[in-house]
């Protein structure tokens, strides 16, 4: 039987067409915003907004402004296959930057952009930076700006899943994450995980100390029509964030069952379990901290 190394060695030798490789550019970028990065016109910009319009509310006491509540919000990604019902939550609250339970259309329009398949991912440039910030807000569960224990872990497993395009279970991809949370200091000598903070969070990502986060945040089907018909590339389940095969089960996920809660605790105090109290040191990231190791 085969561990967990062994899974990531033999996926990353495979042949590459079962795998999702967004587009990710490295080299600078003459861009000056996140939309000109994007490559984001405005005839992408009119076609999200008539989607808008079609499911959006009108403000009461006679303001003209629209918003999306959540209930409108997953009717949209419903009918436009944008992503499964698990996810819909976690993209709005995600896509919510006034923390008013609404989408404007800035909002709502800034969000799709960021989420589509196509949308360039450019490391320390617009892209890249405003993509990891609705990465950490996705993965937040609780709302309280930091990733805990629970919803890094899951966020670093969906990461490995998507890399390695289904090749490695649960458990493996559960094994790994905690390996890297070792790795990058997240666990005290005590075994007591360190809460990772937006500013910690994208400095992992900035010095490429956690990698493969451009799959992270991704609808599985492209809302910007114009886009999709330029990129002239196809939309499948393969794309983003996981579903499927890959569903995030998160706690205080409505759509989990306790069994699944339940086994994925299992998993973790088993992952866990291991843990070498002499390899436990705080977060370096605020140093100068180490090229991250292959992954």
């Amino acid at each position: 039987q085969r561990n967990s190394a062994d899974v990531m060695q033999t996926a990353s030798s495979a042949g590459g067409a079962r795998r999702h490789n967004p587009p990710v550019e490295l080299p600078q970028t003459s861009a000056t915003n996140f939309f000109e990065e994007a490559k984001v016109e405005a005839k992408e910009e009119e076609e999200v907004r008539r989607k808008f319009n079609r499911f959006a509310t009108k403000h009461p006491q006679g303001d003209p402004s629209e918003y999306l509540t959540f209930e409108e919000f997953c009717n949209l990604m419903q009918h436009y296959e944008c992503t499964g019902a698990e996810h819909w939550e976690s993209y709005f609250y995600s896509m919510d930057r006034g923390h008013d339970d609404r989408l404007g259309f800035a909002e709502f329009f800034l969000g799709v952009c960021a989420a589509d398949p196509h949308t360039t991912h450019i490391l320390n440039s617009f892209t890249g930076h405003e993509r990891s910030k609705y990465i950490f807000d996705f993965y937040d569960i609780d709302r309280d700006d930091f990733l805990g224990r629970d919803e890094f872990l899951r966020l670093h497993s969906d990461l490995l899943k998507l890399q390695m395009g289904g090749d490695l279970d649960d458990a493996a991809a559960l094994q790994e994450s905690v390996n890297k949370a070792t790795e990058l200091g997240l666990y005290d000598k005590s075994g007591n995980f360190h809460d990772v903070d937006r500013e910690l969070f994208y400095s992992f990502i900035e010095r490429e100390r956690m990698r493969g986060t451009s799959r992270l945040f991704r609808f599985q089907k492209s809302i910007l029509t114009h886009k999709t018909a330029k990129s002239g590339r196809r939309h499948g389940s393969t794309g983003g964030t996981p579903g499927g095969a890959h569903r995030i089960a998160a706690v205080e996920d409505d759509n989990a069952s306790d069994t699944e809660t339940l086994d994925w605790h299992a998993l973790l105090l088993s992952a866990e379990a291991d843990l070498d109290p002499a390899a436990l040191d705080p977060p370096d990231s605020m140093g100068d901290g180490g090229q991250e190791s292959s992954s």
